[in-house]
């Protein structure tokens, strides 16, 4: 940051802040003794450190962490005066650069024309580094790593900026409150509202369900907890009732191990009076009840004989004693995810911020109020199931140009556009896309198919080149219709539509901005020491990178103690240099770093020609090469561009490009910037059409495969499609040898069921996700014409982009992460769906599994995977407002519905019993059905009667499902899942 950059100067002393109150109230200088203390408060950091061999000695800060060569507040940057004694924080602006501790030039700093103190309240800034003198940039918030200049001129509106100092003369509060937008200074009430609204939406019916028996056992508790000089039996009754209570995790219930020490804890005159004041507060005498808890808190805190009660344990008693005022605040109910959302300092987990506690049970009681939600315990629930997972998506209502709203979803938008779906079929397909990629839609014909994924992808990018529609023939016996092949007669590759998507996909994603910089960047000169392009021609011509010493054999073939006697010479700049280079192409270059390699240069213009592309195989060795470059330790590359640049290169073989010059190299940020052919990559989506009407298991065979081939650390396919072993093609028609599939690749099928099509074999639903188009509203239908606004539009899209990249990540998921020490998606997914609800969704699983194992129709890892993959991902996308589910059972009862009841394929001895099986799991409690006497009749009336029997299933899309096949195997004797 060349100008604007925020500091911190630490302040202690009654003298000093008098000091600093008369500065900010009257704008005078700093006194001569003020400058003295600032002075002795910057030396009381470690000496300061005097760098020889300068024409002049050179002083730098010696900070606490060891890091050096740290530079000082200049003219215009803004400085922080933290007060310790009153926690208070002023912001000023220097008027001299601050060079030296002992230099003169240390002057006085001129405030903002601010005419009183700046506030921050203690959650809004808490605790720094102990030094005196910090640099914020990076230390509390990345955001403030920008161009204050820019920031400030964005922000203000009256447009009067100084052109020297870059602070507005006219509206200066206004602009102070700008500067620090970023550091959170209060409770953001509008984000909070917006995260209820939405939880209430999606978990109304769930609370609905358990309110009374929550609401029924807090009052047996109540009654209990009003007793004078409560016994060993009432607290064991008191606990017997935790266990009762519905979502028992989300209050943290809290009692000491032993007995009596309880007894005296819930017998305490602090405790019982804290719990009588919450008792007996309502709407009337809430303020004036909160300060008599603060107090009663305060006391609490100190207090020995309670020592070990803290706000958490004290919210959940105050919650139990009165739910409709007051709820347990602890890190079920405010997630970390939460509180940074809603800008709020955790008060539990060893924290007192009684001040903080009391101002979130006010909030909290007004926001109730606003939303119609009944009780404090009602909007806890809806806390608590909060998704943990990043929502970029839960802030204050957008607005276009015209006000109108722009929080529509995947379903608002299908239905302006004409299209009428049932909302979970939406989500239910875009959920399934983004996990897996690629997606089956069967059932009716006419029922929009198609159409949903051709929105999709219009809506995505209205100029479709990032879209293919392929209608499937019925002669298609392999995959050349798909993928092309190599003609010998011609000695050419004959290139399909298909073919051409893929590489512009693979190609896009390399070429982002977003996953260039996230890679590695090396120049690699490919010639003998003075001609550094000697050999470059051959290696773009061939698709690789290539280093000398032959000498040394192939490096794949020394022990690790041959291989550290190889030298590693370094230059005084620290360049690997010589020898120790092989070690560097062999170890520090990885698979998906990208590499620059000079090809040519203008003797007249003195610009190089370099050739831009991605690393793709591990080391190798050419012992014997043929293609003219007798270089043989090699890389295979895959060559995306080609640039050019008046540069010096630099003298060693290998080296790593970074935001640094190197002479007149061009650094990292610029390569980017001139390589680079989008900011992010974009989906790429492929219909085939009627994708029955030829054998799946022959035109589609190479794809199935890689599919499951699991993603490298790059997000392609870990196995890759042969596509041809002509060096002529990859040469001359860019074509490679094999391909992997990019991870932005998501492939749709069409099925529709008649005697002209083949039926899928259960291993090709076990590796889709199936979803079948059945219902059809002809009620509503056409729907209602609704009109968004571009706005709108725009603002759907985005949210959908964003959630489909998953931060370039698209499809690409891991069980562990590179480092095998962190959790991946999968092991986190499943550990999410392994504790939702109490883990009955896990339960479930485990009782399905072994009850269909005796049927041989039980399944396997991968299965449970794409389920808590799914469950994640729909929670994920329903917090981001893209779809609606109607709870999380709907999302549980999909995933069963399209990664279990698609291996059900076969005769009824085979199927009526392992799918009753299914159907018992998928009841109600006291559903009165009785699933073994069921019989066709049975079935077909509940069929019949779905809308009043649906409500008899808690899982109701399986259940349906099963329903119809089990009317298929009386019917017919046969039923499959498509």
């Amino acid at each position: 940051m060349s100008n604007g950059t925020v500091w911190i100067v630490r302040v202690a002393g009654n003298d000093m802040e008098e000091n600093f109150k008369k500065i900010v109230e009257e704008g005078t200088e700093l006194s001569h003794e003020l400058k003295g203390k600032l002075k002795e408060k910057f030396l009381e950091l470690e000496d300061f450190i005097v760098k020889e061999g300068e024409k002049e000695k050179i002083r730098f800060w010696k900070f606490p962490e060891g890091k050096k060569d740290r530079v000082f507040p200049k003219r215009g940057d803004y400085i922080i005066f933290e007060v310790q004694k009153e926690r208070k924080y002023y912001i000023g602006i220097t008027s001299d650069t601050i060079e030296d501790p002992y230099d003169e030039t240390l002057k006085n700093y001129r405030l903002l024309g601010i005419p009183r103190p700046v506030i921050f309240t203690k959650r809004g800034v808490t605790t720094f580094p102990n030094t005196t003198l910090i640099k914020i940039l990076g230390k509390i918030d990345k955001t403030l790593d920008v161009d204050v200049t820019k920031t400030l001129r964005m922000n203000c509106s009256c447009e009067n900026l100084s052109s020297t100092l870059t602070y507005c003369k006219e509206c200066p509060e206004d602009i102070l409150s700008k500067i620090l937008t970023r550091i959170p200074t209060q409770l953001n009430i509008s984000v909070l509202k917006d995260i209820l609204k939405a939880q209430k939406k999606k978990h109304q019916k769930d609370w609905e369900a358990i309110k009374d028996v929550t609401l029924e056992t807090m009052e047996k508790m109540r009654n209990i907890l009003q007793k004078e000089g409560l016994t060993k039996s009432d607290i064991e009754e008191l606990k017997n009732l935790c266990d009762e209570i519905p979502q028992k995790q989300m209050y943290q219930f809290w009692f000491p191990k032993n007995l009596e020490d309880a007894v005296k804890i819930f017998n305490n005159r602090l405790f019982r009076d804290l719990l009588k004041i919450a008792k007996d507060t309502n709407a009337e005498n809430l303020e004036g009840n909160l300060e008599k808890i603060k107090e009663l808190l305060t006391e609490i805190k100190e207090n020995q004989d309670v020592r070990r009660v803290g706000i958490a344990t004290c919210s959940t008693w105050m919650a139990v004693v009165n739910p409709e005022f007051f709820m347990p605040i602890n890190s079920n109910t405010l997630s970390g995810d939460i509180i940074n959302k809603i800008n709020f300092k955790r008060v539990v987990g060893g924290e007192w911020d009684i001040e903080g506690f009391v101002e979130f049970i006010k909030v909290i009681n007004s926001v109730k109020k606003e939303l119609n939600i009944e009780t404090a315990i009602e909007a806890a629930y809806y806390l608590s199931r909060f998704s943990d997972e990043p929502l970029e998506s839960i802030t204050s209502a957008n607005t276009d140009a015209n006000n109108q709203s722009q929080n529509i979803t995947l379903s608002e938008y299908l239905m302006s556009r004409g299209y009428l779906y049932p909302t979970h079929l939406i989500a239910q397909f875009y959920t399934a896309l983004k996990t897996k990629g690629f997606v089956i839609l069967s059932g009716l014909t006419g029922t929009g198919k198609t159409k949903i994924v051709q929105e999709l992808a219009e809506l995505l990018d209205q100029s479709k080149d990032n879209f293919l529609f392929l209608s499937v023939r019925p002669d298609w016996r392999d995959s050349k219709p798909l993928l092309g092949y190599y003609n010998p007669l011609t000695g050419e590759y004959h290139k399909t539509s298909l073919l051409e998507l893929l590489l512009n996909a693979v190609k896009e994603f390399y070429l982002s901005k977003e996953y260039l910089t996230k890679k590695r960047m090396w120049v690699i000169l490919c010639g003998e020491p003075g001609n550094p392009t000697q050999y470059a021609e051959i290696a773009l011509r061939n698709g690789h990178i290539s280093i000398g010493w032959y000498e040394l054999g192939d490096l794949r073939q020394m022990s690790p103690e041959e291989l550290e006697k190889i030298p590693t010479l370094r230059d005084e700049k620290g360049f690997i240099d010589k020898q120790g280079q092989t070690l560097t192409f062999l170890k520090d270059i990885s698979i998906g770093d990208t590499v620059v390699m000079p090809i040519a240069r203008d003797e007249n213009t003195k610009e190089y020609t370099f050739a831009f592309g991605v690393i793709i195989s591990p080391y190798y060795y050419e012992a014997s090469p043929q293609d003219g470059n007798p270089q043989k330790h090699r890389r295979k590359v895959l060559w995306l561009a080609k640039f050019k640049a008046n540069a010096t290169l630099p003298r060693q073989t290998i080296f790593e490009i970074q935001d640094r010059e190197y002479k007149k190299f061009p650094n990292k940020t610029e390569i980017i910037t001139t390589v680079a052919k989008t900011e992010f990559a974009r989906p790429y989506l492929i219909i085939l059409d009627e994708m029955n009407l030829a054998h799946v298991e022959y035109y589609f065979a190479d794809f199935l495969s890689v599919l499951e081939s699991g993603r490298d650390e790059n997000g392609f396919t870990k196995e890759s499609i042969k596509l041809h072993d002509n060096d002529a093609v990859e040469t001359f028609q860019g074509i490679p040898k094999e391909l992997k599939l990019p991870p932005n690749l998501y492939i749709v099928g069409t099925v529709n069921m008649d005697e002209t099509t083949y039926s899928f074999s259960p291993k090709v639903l076990d590796r889709a996700f199936t979803i079948e188009f059945h219902d059809v509203d002809l009620e509503n239908y056409p729907p209602e014409e609704t009109k968004l606004s571009e706005g709108e539009r725009e603002e759907l899209r985005r949210k959908v982009l964003d959630d489909l990249r998953r931060n370039g990540k698209f499809l690409a998921v891991y069980k562990r992460e590179k480092d095998s020490q962190e959790k991946g998606d999968i092991e986190k997914a499943l550990e999410r769906l392994k504790n939702a609800e109490n883990g009955k969704y896990w339960e479930i699983l485990n009782q399905l599994n072994k009850a269909l194992e005796p049927y041989d129709l039980h399944f396997g890892y991968r299965v449970v995977d794409e389920i808590a993959l799914f469950f994640k991902n729909a929670k994920e996308s329903w917090d981001n407002g893209i779809v609606e589910f109607e709870s999380e059972n709907e999302i549980f009862d999909l995933a069963l519905l399209m990664k279990v009841l698609p291996k059900f394929h076969g005769n009824r001895k085979k199927l009526e019993e392992p799918l009753k099986v299914v159907l018992e799991l998928c009841l109600s409690e006291n559903a009165g059905i009785n699933v073994q006497e069921l019989g066709r009749k049975e079935v077909i009336e509940i069929l019949k009667n779905w809308e009043t029997e649906k409500e008899k299933f808690r899982f109701k899309h399986a259940a349906r499902k099963v329903l119809r096949m089990l009317r298929q195997l009386y019917e017919i004797g046969f039923a499959s899942f498509s």
